[in-house]
């Protein structure tokens, strides 16, 4: 069975991407993965000097779309992994695939924190360089070039977020020019019954069988508490975040008013 509709997140991570995966598995004719084989990060990290890998790795990626659709007797595939949208939509479209994307929110500070409490600081850790974005990245729309040595691993994690909406907004607008359709939701609604619902009608994907939505507070509390324990090696709480936010976003503004005079 090959998969005839495919659905990929826009999203910073450390917002809710593993609780949608495990909610979607709740749904018929659905394969829904969270970070399945052939991982996006395999490549992600050479992907910025070797933008040509990406080719093959697509087809490979696609062969076990379809492979795992077939497993499951699904004719939908949700992947909630945030590196598809850092660089892989457009050799998708390049490439003739036809997906769907759900922007996946979370307010900017949860999302830095938690990244700086689990040891993810891009440029700063190795899960940091390796699963998030670079600040040299050329097609960043957030530019902390001349400056990101001096930043605080809390900036830096901040500075991603920021980066990740300015892409959420551009996607909004140039996918759909691209006849991609983008879906939105936010972490909060995903953390209700109702919320959900409104979520899978928006999108247009079946609602799980009466008995299976009787497992849907069990997959949230789970959920929760996996993210609660989950501290590998980070600094623990950000020292007055809304301080360090401010520095960053003047350095930034000052940066971009340079550029328009």
């Amino acid at each position: 069975m090959k998969a005839e509709r495919l659905l990929f997140t826009i999203t910073p991570g450390r917002s809710g991407t593993m609780l949608l995966a495990n909610m979607c598995v709740l749904l018929p004719g659905v394969a829904a993965e969270h970070e399945p084989k052939p991982l996006f990060s395999d490549i992600f990290f050479k992907l910025r000097r070797e933008p040509q890998i990406v080719y093959p790795f697509l087809k490979v990626k696609r062969k076990w779309i379809d492979r795992i659709c077939a497993e499951e007797e699904a004719t939908t595939y949700i992947e909630t992994c945030h590196l598809a949208c850092k660089g892989f939509f457009e050799p998708m479209l390049g490439m003739g695939w036809k997906f769907e994307a759900i922007i996946l929110k979370r307010p900017l500070r949860d999302v830095a924190t938690s990244l700086y409490r689990i040891g993810d600081v891009p440029t700063q850790t190795r899960t940091g360089r390796k699963y998030y974005l670079h600040p040299e990245n050329p097609n960043n729309r957030v530019d902390i070039t001349g400056y990101w040595k001096k930043l605080s691993a809390y900036q830096l994690c901040y500075w991603y977020c920021l980066e990740m909406e300015r892409r959420s907004e551009y996607y909004r607008v140039w996918l759909p020019k691209q006849g991609v359709k983008v879906h939105e939701v936010g972490l909060e609604e995903l953390g209700t019954m109702e919320g959900f619902k409104a979520f899978l009608s928006r999108v247009h994907l079946p609602e799980p069988p009466a008995l299976k939505q009787k497992l849907f507070d069990m997959v949230t509390v789970i959920q929760w508490n996996y993210k609660a324990t989950r501290k590998r090696c980070g600094p623990g709480t950000p020292v007055d975040p809304a301080a360090q936010e401010a520095e960053l976003t003047e350095l930034i503004l000052r940066g971009e008013n340079k550029c328009h005079k």
